[in-house]
């Protein structure tokens, strides 16, 4: 990937690189919209990011929100693969000249590259860990 020239490009970038200290200083820069948790996305992508350990690079694939029943339905994003974990997650970027104002995560994803095949792989989501849903408010420990 050639040197990228926006933020949302160089999100892209760092998520493929699995560095949380850009992906951090990035979202930090400046104001997002309320709704995105800064600290919640990067506890997710830590997860994951520890989850493909044996990876160097992820790769990215262009693609959409391909479900009928989503607020986010044909909004663009990136599937991100780990060739060697058989792994993959994917995120839309709301984003308006070259900012990311939102993330959401992806359950119907449909890449461009048809030659992908996804049939041996197996999505790692933020859902698959119970942290995500747990309140430490109500910790009895």
């Amino acid at each position: 990937m050639e040197q990228p020239k926006t933020e949302a490009e160089a999100m892209i970038y760092y998520i493929q690189m699995m560095d949380l200290e850009m992906i951090e200083l990035i979202l930090k820069s400046d104001t997002r919209l309320e709704s995105f948790n800064v600290e919640r996305f990067i506890q997710s992508m830590s997860i994951r990011f520890q989850y493909l350990n044996k990876e160097k690079v992820l790769q990215a694939f262009p693609g959409f929100c391909n479900s009928n029943i989503c607020d986010n339905c044909c909004n663009p994003g990136y599937l991100f693969l780990a060739p060697i974990n058989r792994r993959y997650f994917s995120l839309l970027f709301n984003t308006d000249n070259g900012k990311v104002w939102d993330i959401y995560e992806c359950f119907d994803f449909k890449i461009f590259n048809k030659q992908l095949n996804l049939e041996d792989y197996y999505l790692v989501s933020s859902l698959d860990k119970s942290y995500f849903d747990y309140d430490d408010s109500e910790d009895p420990f």
